[in-house]
């Protein structure tokens, strides 16, 4: 019931007055600071759903759609910030499709349920901004050792003939996967940037908001942007888990750009090089090149991300939907995060509004 409850949440809601409709509790203030006031034993529980599917002719196919479980502990708490833990809890894949192979889908399964308990410890500043993975190359070593047992678990292939195994490794070389796998997370940035439940969860923090609605025009890389970001107080709905401080903020954009740059700015030819069989190389890119040569039109991109707040930083839900619209081809993503249990050790941390923070 939760699923379809998102789903028809996002086709409800997606670039259209939701911001509008939602943050509507304005108050005297004129800006809201995303700062974390965390406390030390503080300790939230999140599960966070993933849809991906598309629409072609209004046709729609699922392409995955599976839940995971993670928890957030502040494990220390100082002047200068907080040291905390992230910890995977379960992953619930029964959802997802199985009528095709999909790479990105047995890849994504495999490696998740072997991450089942992983730890991460993580830093941030005093405003909640993370700074730091503390044991990044135990991370790394962990994801490099899960993802080598997921390639070779894929690549097993229990239900293909030896020659259909054979004929694919030729193909897609299991050593070249690997290879570029290891390469995506190769560094403490890497790691940050592929921990996704980080990025969703405090990628507002130690920014400030104007309350209200602001958009603005850009143009960089041949790439046209508009954004729109709306802030507000929310309505107490649930009088046991809301606040009259906790706040929304709601960022919109749509990025447009020609068919041809994209393919640019995308790098094919070396995705190719790096992925794909020596013999196949040349096969490949040709035929890429000669089916996309010629296409018109543009690649539109449609981003919002909803993130709803505590008082105190912590985040209550958050709805992240990516929409892509290529030809008569469009790919939706939606990541939703909702908690299951929270648990706060400090009060509201009065007097401490003065956390400086970046305007957006």
């Amino acid at each position: 019931m939760r699923k379809l409850i998102l789903i028809l949440t996002f086709l409800s809601t997606l670039f259209s007055t939701y911001a509008q409709s939602n943050a509507v509790d304005q108050k005297e203030d004129t800006t809201i600071n995303v700062v974390a006031y965390f406390s030390k034993g503080d300790t939230m529980k999140y599960t966070l759903t993933t849809q991906k599917f598309k629409v072609e002719n209004k046709d729609t196919t699922w392409k995955a759609n599976y839940d995971e479980d993670f928890c957030i502990t502040v494990l220390d708490s100082t002047a200068k910030g907080y040291r905390m833990e992230l910890q995977y809890l379960d992953f619930d894949f029964s959802q997802t499709p199985n009528s095709k192979f999909n790479f990105e889908n047995e890849l994504t399964k495999e490696s998740a349920l072997a991450s089942k308990g992983m730890k991460i410890i993580f830093n941030t500043d005093e405003l909640g901004q993370v700074t730091k993975i503390e044991n990044w190359t135990k991370v790394r070593d962990q994801l490099y050792n899960i993802f080598d047992k997921a390639i070779d678990n894929i690549y097993s292939f229990k239900t293909f003939t030896k020659e259909q195994r054979d004929s694919f490794n030729k193909i897609l070389p299991i050593d070249k996967i690997k290879s570029i796998t290891h390469m995506s997370i190769n560094s403490e940035e890497a790691i940050l940037k592929s921990i996704e439940e980080l990025g969703l969860l405090f990628s507002n923090h130690g920014y400030s908001f104007a309350i209200g609605e602001k958009k603005e025009d850009s143009k960089q890389d041949n790439i046209s942007h508009t954004i729109t970001t709306t802030a507000g107080y929310t309505k107490i709905e649930d009088k046991d888990n809301d606040t009259e401080d906790d706040y929304l903020v709601i960022n919109q954009r749509t990025s447009t750009t020609s068919i041809q740059n994209a393919i640019a700015l995308a790098g094919v030819t070396d995705i190719v090089n790096l992925t794909f069989g020596d013999q196949y190389k040349d096969i490949i890119k040709d035929n890429f090149n000669s089916s996309l040569k010629d296409l018109k039109g543009n690649l539109v991109v449609k981003k919002i991300d909803s993130s709803e707040y505590w008082y105190n930083g912590w985040v209550k839900s958050i709805l992240n939907a990516t929409e892509t619209t290529f030809l008569n081809e469009k790919n939706i993503e939606l990541k939703a995060i909702e908690w299951s249990y929270y648990s706060f050790k400090g009060g509201e941390n009065d007097g401490e509004d003065s956390k400086d923070t970046k305007k957006m």
